[in-house]
């Protein structure tokens, strides 16, 4: 096992029971992360097969030696705590950037990692990976005094998802939740299901620690918007994010 030199990496795809309580994960109580527009912003949501260490560590090293001389760079990792909507089971949530959209394709073209990319089937049950483009400034905090979810969302009717952000902000404004990133998908991959289509927008969340986000969707908002929900969202795969080493 690599502890070293792929040690955050490995917490965000394999190994998480062990990795979950080891200093080798442990984080700053607070991340800060600053982006710029031009800049890519890649989220990888890995489902390891348990069996397969080597496939991983032999894709992870040869295609994130790649990754990095194109100034690939990892902002923050999460356990995904529960699956509160969704079929997808990841372990865990990468967070990662790009200098710009270039570099990540100049690194997925790469012969070497298409050479590798066998491997990656080998190594994970699935493994979806959520690209977003930079357009405006980004600031981002992650504090581990509070709670996050992760949405991904494919969405049927535009106009009917803003109705119900409209009619439910009053209820997220109530429980505390605050919008850490709202932003449409540029480009989405997956192993098993090619022909899930790309999600329209991803939404991270921020949570006091005292609140419980899956009571959200049992709120009185909530539940009154219910028939709009289901014409706006066609699929959600919704996550409660766990900090390494801890709540």
């Amino acid at each position: 096992m690599i502890l070293s030199h792929y040690s955050s990496l490995l917490a965000s795809s394999c190994l998480c029971a062990q990795l979950l309580a080891s200093p080798v994960a442990a984080q700053p109580s607070v991340t800060d992360i600053e982006l710029t527009p031009g800049q890519r912003l890649t989220l990888v949501l890995p489902d390891a097969d348990p069996s397969a260490e080597a496939q991983q560590e032999q894709y992870l090293a040869g295609t994130f030696a790649i990754a990095g001389q194109q100034g690939f760079t990892e902002q923050h990792s999460f356990a995904v705590g529960e699956v509160l909507i969704g079929e997808h089971q990841p372990e865990a949530l990468g967070i990662y950037s790009w200098p710009s959209i270039q570099s990540a394709q100049t690194m997925r073209n790469h012969p070497e990692v298409q050479r590798l990319a066998p491997l990656r089937e080998q190594g994970w049950h699935e493994m979806h990976i959520i690209d977003v483009d930079i357009e405006q400034p980004l600031q981002m905090q992650f504090d581990a005094r509070k709670r996050y979810t992760l949405a991904v969302l494919w969405l049927d009717d535009e106009a009917a998802y803003q109705r119900y952000l409209k009619a439910t902000d009053p209820q997220r404004d109530a429980m505390g939740a605050k919008v850490v990133l709202i932003a449409p998908v540029a480009a989405f991959d997956s192993i098993d299901a090619p022909d899930l289509g790309d999600p329209s927008r991803i939404a991270i969340v921020e949570w006091p620690a005292d609140v419980a986000p899956k009571s959200y969707v049992q709120s009185p908002l909530f539940t009154a918007s219910e028939a709009i929900v289901q014409q706006a969202i066609g699929r959600i795969d919704w996550y409660e994010l766990r900090h390494w080493g801890g709540y």
